[in-house]
């Protein structure tokens, strides 16, 4: 996407970090940052950099996950730790719940195929310290939403909403 879209992209990325960001079932995530120097500060190769630019598109991804702390009063640590509750799970299965009301008005090209709202992959995350006191890598499972295209997050929040009180219902129903 060309420099003269980036506006509007950034625009729609804070709208729907804010929207989810106001709703209590949810956290954003943050991916690992991009940048064009190693861990020594050394500048990276032509083929690192290109590598890292690619990462880069991820910026127009933004990353979040479904917990209901505001549903049910428990952090994810807690669902996880006090109540078994795979969190990673949770959100690989509000994926496929959104994805399956996908509105038909989100159909592309003459094939009528539907594109998914939301995606998901397992990511690395900002580090946590281990009981040790050593940082460790922390891989979640990550809700994706792409901004900048003609579907804005705010216009398919009903169905994401829905799908997540479903998801949460099924999930959390032994969490009290």
């Amino acid at each position: 996407m060309g420099a003269f879209h980036m506006p509007f992209v950034l625009a729609q990325r804070k709208d729907a970090e804010d929207l989810i960001l106001s709703d209590g079932r949810f956290d954003l995530l943050t991916a690992d940052p991009v940048s064009h120097v190693d861990d020594d500060g050394a500048e990276l190769s032509k083929r690192q950099r290109l590598s890292t630019d690619i990462r880069a598109q991820g910026r127009r991804l933004i990353h979040f996950q479904l917990v209901g702390t505001s549903r049910h009063g428990f952090s994810r640590l807690a669902l996880q730790d006090r109540f078994g509750v795979d969190v990673d799970a949770m959100n690989s299965d509000f994926v496929v719940a959104v994805n399956a009301t996908n509105p038909a008005s989100l159909s592309t090209g003459a094939t009528g195929a539907l594109k998914p709202l939301l995606t998901g992959a397992s990511i690395s995350c900002a580090p946590a310290s281990s009981a040790v006191g050593k940082q460790h890598e922390q891989r979640r499972f990550s809700v994706r939403f792409a901004v900048g295209g003609a579907c804005s997050l705010q216009s398919v929040w009903p169905v994401v909403s829905a799908a997540a009180e479903g998801v949460l219902a099924r999930a959390c129903a032994h969490v009290h």
